[in-house]
């Protein structure tokens, strides 16, 4: 996620790195994935239009967001899985209301 986050403030786009990534991710389980490491990779997708053409990482990632403790989010994460939902076009109602579950709490 880190590195993945450098390219992302530099704004280099290599598929080929995304391309390294994505399996690695996808054969995590999913409760191993940090929620702060999900809302970097995605901020981090969003952010570069990373091409994920069956939708797979960005699936597998909201999914990890879904079944991760809500108190393991932070408001910054949660302000950048919000921000890649928007730009991702998400529109899968369970993440949509989750987000918007989310983004309440974070508001307090």
């Amino acid at each position: 996620a880190t590195v993945a986050s450098a390219y992302a403030r530099l704004g280099v786009r290599d598929q080929h790195l995304w391309d390294a990534i994505t399996p690695h991710v996808l054969n995590s389980h999913l409760s191993a994935l940090p929620p702060v490491t999900v809302s970097t990779l995605l901020h981090s997708i969003a952010s570069l239009s990373i091409v994920d053409p069956q939708h797979s990482l960005t699936d597998f990632l909201f999914t990890a967001a879904l079944l991760s403790p809500t108190p393991d989010f932070d408001p910054q994460s949660v302000a950048n899985l919000a921000w890649a939902a928007a730009v991702l076009d998400i529109q899968d109602p369970p993440t949509l209301k989750w987000l918007l579950t989310m983004l309440e709490g974070a508001a307090g």
